[in-house]
């Protein structure tokens, strides 16, 4: 949760293009194919024509592209290089009219100083990338910058899915693993190169991280753990999904506290 924050150089076109969730249906068509995490945001929040949009950590601009098609003014920011210059070309493929509601940032959020308020604010799968100082500091921009009748929707991995359910429900697994692991491997739909290898696929119970996600998931928490952020600036959450130790995601809309309207 401490430490430095994570650099922007491993936020590359690579990993927007071909690891980083949704990518698929972005290669196959952005109107076709909405990835069921921006399909989720979009239907919680609903945007209207006429209102101000924040996406945070806009990566390759989907939120940005779908807000501008309802008519709304939006702001997208990220502190990637590579995920700017793929959002710029993502909002290009909208008409003329729809292009001129976005305007997109490369911008260090936990930086940012601008006063200008929102009605609506993303905050999709950002706050596990940050270390709780830089979280902290994006809570108190928050809370400047969200307008008094406006509500952010925030998305991110939940911590207690990831320390106990996932490894109790793989120990429940377990006597059947390896069987299965065997009947994969006969089929052709697992490989391992050497016994060792089979061994740990079929046995392991903790849950397996890509390298990438190993580096960038630097502060996952629990539903507790983000009450208690909010709290210190005012800002108080709706859980959506979190609040069940099965719940894989922690989904919240936060609005400002009664005190700070």
């Amino acid at each position: 949760m401490g430490g430095r924050p994570v650099d922007s150089a491993y936020y590359d076109e690579n990993y927007y293009l071909s690891d980083n969730d949704g990518y698929k249906e972005f290669g196959a068509g952005l109107d076709q194919n909405v990835h069921k995490k921006f399909f989720r945001a979009l239907k919680i929040m609903d945007p209207q024509k006429g209102k101000s949009v924040l996406d945070i950590g806009c990566g390759r601009g989907e939120i940005a592209y779908y807000c501008a098609q309802k008519g709304c003014k939006v702001k997208a920011v990220d502190y990637s290089q590579d995920a700017i210059k793929i959002a710029y070309k993502t909002v290009q493929k909208l008409p003329s009219e729809k292009r001129k509601l976005v305007s997109i940032e490369h911008k260090d959020i936990t930086e940012y100083e601008s006063d200008e308020k929102y009605d609506l604010i993303f905050l999709i799968d950002v706050v596990e990338h940050l270390t709780q100082k830089q979280v902290l500091n994006l809570f108190k921009i928050l809370k400047r910058v969200l307008a008094d009748n406006g509500k952010i929707f925030m998305s991110t991995p939940n911590s207690r899915y990831e320390r106990y359910w996932y490894v109790f429900k793989h120990i429940m697994q377990w006597p059947l693993k390896p069987l299965k692991s065997m009947l994969r491997l006969l089929k052709g739909k697992m490989q391992a190169k050497n016994l060792r290898e089979f061994l740990v696929k079929s046995f392991c119970v903790l849950p397996k991280k890509s390298k990438s996600l190993e580096i960038m998931h630097v502060n996952v928490m629990s539903p507790a753990q983000l009450r208690k952020s909010l709290s210190q600036h005012d800002l108080v959450a709706d859980f959506f999904e979190g609040l069940k130790i099965t719940d894989r995601e922690i989904v919240a809309i936060i609005k400002k506290g009664e005190g700070s309207r």
